[in-house]
């Protein structure tokens, strides 16, 4: 079995048949981002426990996929999910963009963000792009002013 599949099966349990009907890593990324856009559903938000735990899971999914030795689990990580990342936030109403900025930025981390800005910014002009990086900028700072004031 593929390392992308089996990492796949660990990670997303609730979708074994899907995982194990498609046939490449790009299929998969289609079965994958509607969990991830339905999550941010306006009339969902805020969000069930369940629900922010499988996106914790696509993020950390994804993180494994760009770091992954086959070129083809990089190439489709970029494909479906980054690409469609900060389109998705930013075809979103205010609180669901809020939201998923918020999602990112904790579970990727400005750094991971900034280092996929070329496929983040694929579908979307460049000031949107820039627009979603400095929204993220303000968020990671507000963040780690929280994290500080814990800490004291």
């Amino acid at each position: 079995m593929s390392e992308w599949r089996s990492r796949a099966l660990k990670a997303f349990p609730e979708f074994r048949s899907a995982i194990q009907r498609v046939d490449s890593q790009n299929a998969l990324w289609v079965e994958l981002f509607p969990h991830f856009s339905a999550h941010y559903d306006l009339d969902r938000l805020p969000t069930q426990d369940e629900d922010s735990n499988l996106i914790r899971r696509i993020y950390m999914y994804a993180i494994w996929c760009s770091g992954a030795k086959d070129w083809r689990t990089r190439e489709a990580v970029e494909i479906g999910f980054f690409e469609s990342l900060a389109f998705a936030a930013l075809s979103s109403k205010k609180a669901a963009y809020d939201q998923i900025i918020e999602d990112a930025v904790a579970h990727l981390g400005l750094p991971r963000m900034k280092a996929h800005a070329v496929a983040l910014g694929h579908l979307i002009p460049r000031e949107k792009l820039e627009r979603f990086f400095q929204d993220a900028q303000v968020t990671a700072d507000r963040n780690q002013k929280r994290s500080a004031k814990r800490r004291r």
